[in-house]
């Protein structure tokens, strides 16, 4: 995978990960930082909307998610128990289940709830039908994952207007950047104080809420998604089409209707994609073709690839297809 992950950076004219962290990943495996361009996923804001809370409700804290050790929430339960100690009336709601192989875990935390004193100040809500009624019903969002890449429960509760708590990992301090506090993961201490100063800090928890909307309106909607997704494809379309009147200007045989896709040179792959790393590349079997590890249709769709191909002259190739360019959109 990683050395498909290779060839596809190498071949590509853009790389879009899903956040600012990621794009770590694509460098890491030798991607071009000029190609990086980040194009955060998004949500619809119209089916995640503030609603306040009925006067005299109590305090709460809201988790939404899979009830998995990836999720940590023993160090949420361990941060539970030391805002209980400060404010008894603060009170927590969990909403998910646990999938196939982590009941153990579920019935853990649920034990350690227990050990913690925190039958009544800790409600394990079961699965939420309506992430948004789930979000509405807090003051403050908290995520304690020890690994994320960029979650939407993140952007569901911010356009909810809550200010999230979440521990820094992946994407989660970039989302929630002057709107909301990361804290260290497995941290309880940190996190339990983070919760607190929003809690007994109403008037800047609202406003932390209303930025957090406006945030994700502006940054991780629908919207956003979209007009990121066709500036990018208008771009590398003007591209290629520019390309193409060139490569017609040069060479007017390419403009003849007989002139058939071939397969490129291999010399002409290893000039046009000289980063590709040896393992991708393929043995001269002595007819001058590129041969790779996987059957080359299965590459082609695997990499979305759009190869425009020279026409074959016979008075300039010596009968050998030349590669003239390509078009990669990821």
């Amino acid at each position: 995978a990683r050395r498909i992950s290779e060839l596809s950076y190498t071949l590509a004219d853009q790389i879009s990960p899903g956040s600012i962290y990621n794009q770590r990943w694509e460098l890491r495996n030798g991607a071009h930082p000029e190609r990086l361009q980040t194009i955060y996923n998004g949500a619809d804001p119209a089916a995640f909307m503030p609603a306040g809370k009925p006067v005299g409700v109590p305090p709460v804290v809201v988790w939404v998610g899979r009830i998995t050790p990836l999720k940590d929430l023993v160090t949420l339960l361990r941060a539970a128990a030391l805002v209980h100690q400060a404010r008894p009336d603060i009170q927590f709601r969990i909403y998910g289940t646990a999938p196939a192989g982590d009941e153990v875990y579920y019935q853990a935390c649920l034990v350690l709830r227990t050990e913690l004193g925190l039958n009544d100040a800790v409600v394990f809500g079961g699965y939420a039908p309506s992430a948004e009624t789930a979000f509405n019903e807090g003051d403050v969002v908290v995520l304690s994952s020890i690994s994320e890449g960029f979650p939407f429960s993140v952007v569901e509760a911010m356009l909810c207007g809550k200010p999230v708590v979440g521990t820094a990992v992946g994407g989660v301090p970039e989302a929630i950047e002057g709107c909301g506090i990361a804290v260290e993961p497995r941290n309880p201490e940190e996190m339990a104080q983070a919760i607190l100063a929003l809690m007994n800090d109403p008037a800047r928890c609202a406003a932390l809420g209303r930025a957090a909307r406006e945030k994700a309106i502006r940054e991780f909607s629908l919207r956003q998604c979209g007009v990121a997704h066709k500036a990018s494809y208008m771009r590398l379309a003007n591209r290629a089409e520019s390309l193409r009147e060139q490569l017609l200007k040069d060479d007017p045989l390419l403009a003849r209707p007989d002139a058939a896709p071939v397969e490129p040179d291999g010399e002409a792959v290893r000039a046009a994609a000289p980063h590709v790393p040896d393992a991708l590349r393929s043995d001269r079997a002595g007819d001058g073709h590129w041969r790779s590890p996987v059957a080359p249709g299965t590459v082609r769709r695997m990499l979305r690839l759009t190869l425009t191909h020279r026409h074959s002259a016979p008075d300039k190739t010596q009968g050998r297809p030349v590669l003239a360019s390509r078009n990669v959109v990821r």
